[in-house]
């Protein structure tokens, strides 16, 4: 229990800066193209506001890539520039869905479908992002159940059987950054 505590990693949402955190597939293992802020993002699952995540094997049954979505300021350097070049922000469709699954349309056409939406400012890029700390080629398991209610033996890996989205295999290791 105290090693799980030692080694979590909390992963949260931030509405003031219109930034969601978000899971998807693992990269592939040994794919140098894997670290690579433009490597491929597949099958992106929005995560809830606040997460615990743990670093585990490549290759763990469950294990997901982190990202963040978000909205992010532009310079006023680049906004003077697209300006003269009638360029418009970026606008990532996976970012997009995030953020809309949050409650935020990208766009006046998006607002005007649903009001209840808060419209993200038209000079911000949307785009996705790694996490700051946690590189995306990691796998990553994210385990929101309360550390203390859970049975120890889930966290060893022993368990056979899993309950939520916490895999029964949440066996911890060290993170590659820590050694």
């Amino acid at each position: 229990m105290r090693t799980a505590l030692m080694f979590q990693t909390m992963v949260t949402a931030s509405r003031g800066s219109i930034t969601y955190p978000f899971a998807a597939d693992p990269m592939p293992i040994g794919d140098e193209e894997s670290s690579n802020e433009n490597a491929a993002i597949t099958n992106p699952r929005p995560l809830q506001m606040v997460n615990r995540a743990f670093v585990v094997q490549a290759g763990t049954q469950d294990a997901v890539s982190l990202h963040n979505a978000g909205a992010w300021k532009v310079a006023p350097a680049v906004q003077a520039k697209r300006r003269e070049n009638a360029e418009s922000p970026a606008r990532d469709e996976i970012a997009k869905s995030i953020l809309a699954h949050h409650g935020w349309a990208s766009d006046s056409w998006a607002y005007a479908q649903n009001q209840k939406m808060r419209l993200i400012p038209e000079d911000q890029d949307v785009t996705t992002r790694r996490i700051n700390g946690i590189d995306p080629s990691w796998s990553m398991i994210i385990c929101n159940e309360d550390l203390h209610a859970m049975d120890v033996s889930r966290l060893a890996g022993s368990s056979a059987r899993s309950t939520s989205r916490c895999t029964r295999r949440c066996s911890v290791r060290r993170s590659p950054r820590t050694g």
